[in-house]
């Protein structure tokens, strides 16, 4: 597959030079010698500077990858808080972590995610055929495997069955909490009476939503912003509200819950997608952005705090949420029109501030 895609990659080059060339003569003919020089001369500038930044971000990430990593203990922990104890082979089976593969995927499932990525790749569809007829057949020969041993599968099958626990990951780090069902819905409807916050809704919004954005994706097309395959790409398909749950904080008092709203198959969610791809490379070329703890630990490892200064750290409730959206959108316009290499990455500003308006619309439904 990946030199299939290796393959696809020369093709789009050798065709992309193709319009390149075509475009050189057509600014020949249009442009004086000297215009046409300095236009030349200008876009190999910035084509310059564009490789030396990505030839940059990628030596950062051999260095990053060639350091000696710490080993992770991958026995997680497991912490009960409901009212029945576990067998030790459903303590045993938990401690693998709730994203641990017990066995193959179905291979109807595996199909639909092939498809998938094969249509928003947008590699060639002689391409996209001869991956299909590389990987079926493979996928036919492959008898399915299961992780766990005949003790551990009657476990899961108990646990998946009770219905007067939860099983949830907690806040921090990769430890797996139980609880029993009552407390767990009981803390979650606490947070959800919060009326300055969260509002009960006569009719699903769902259609109305998904309407809103068919015809905003339907404009920009007519417009020229974007194509046919990115409108595709950014809908989504039989759209769902989002879905409500918490996780434990074991390590603060009384264990209350962080409300998590996960917006995945949402009218927006593939819309936002797009605006974060994007947008990454503001965020990876930001000197006040960390990734990780382990970054931040790395970059203040060598500082020297003296006697008379002192290090604090801030505990933001529902950061994302109380961002003023004006002042969002004014910070992200200013940075795209500052942003040298934004003709790499869209069309036009006018394009992805239209998408990010209406997502900040459709999200105040949500919240």
């Amino acid at each position: 597959m990946v030199h299939l895609m290796i393959t696809d990659a020369h093709y789009r080059i050798r065709k992309y030079q193709h319009v390149i060339e075509d475009q050189k003569r057509k600014l020949q003919q249009t442009l004086t010698p000297e215009h046409f020089e300095t236009l030349s001369t200008a876009i190999e500038t910035l084509c310059k500077r564009h490789r030396e930044k990505r030839r940059n971000i990628l030596k950062k990430k051999i260095i990053k990858i060639s350091k000696p990593t710490i080993e992770e203990n991958t026995n997680n922990s497991v912490v009960n808080l409901s009212k029945q104890p576990l067998t030790n082979t459903e303590e045993q089976l938990l401690r693998k972590g709730l994203n641990y593969n017990t066995s193959d995927a179905p291979k109807l499932a595996f199909y639909a995610a092939l498809e998938s990525s094969l249509k928003t790749s947008g590699i060639s569809e002689e391409t996209q055929h001869e991956i299909r007829q590389s990987i079926i057949p493979l996928t036919q020969r492959m008898k399915g495997n299961n992780q766990l041993t005949s003790q551990e599968q009657t476990a899961l099958k108990k646990l998946r069955t009770r219905k007067d626990i939860v099983i949830v990951p907690a806040d921090k780090g990769r430890t797996t909490v139980i609880m029993d069902k009552e407390e767990y819905i009981k803390k979650a409807e606490e947070i959800l009476e919060d009326k300055s916050t969260y509002k009960p809704m006569d009719i699903n919004p769902v259609k109305k939503l998904d309407n809103r954005i068919s015809k905003t994706l339907n404009k920009l097309v007519k417009a020229g912003e974007i194509t046919k395959q990115d409108q595709w790409r950014m809908k989504s398909n039989e759209p769902v509200l989002p879905r409500f749950y918490g996780r434990p904080k074991i390590h603060k008092p009384n264990i209350p819950l962080r409300p998590i709203v996960a917006l995945p198959g949402t009218p927006t969610y593939n819309l936002s997608r797009e605006i974060s791809r994007i947008l990454k490379h503001l965020v990876d070329s930001s000197n006040h952005s960390i990734k990780s703890a382990t970054q931040f630990l790395d970059q203040i490892r060598n500082i020297q705090i003296n006697d008379d200064e002192l290090m604090i750290s801030f505990d933001v409730t529902a950061l994302f949420t109380s961002i003023e959206p004006n002042l969002a959108k004014e910070t992200l316009s200013l940075l795209l029109t500052n942003d040298e290499n934004l003709y790499i990455y869209l069309k036009s500003i006018h394009f992805l501030m239209n998408i990010v308006e209406s997502i900040y619309s459709l999200h105040l439904i949500y919240c």
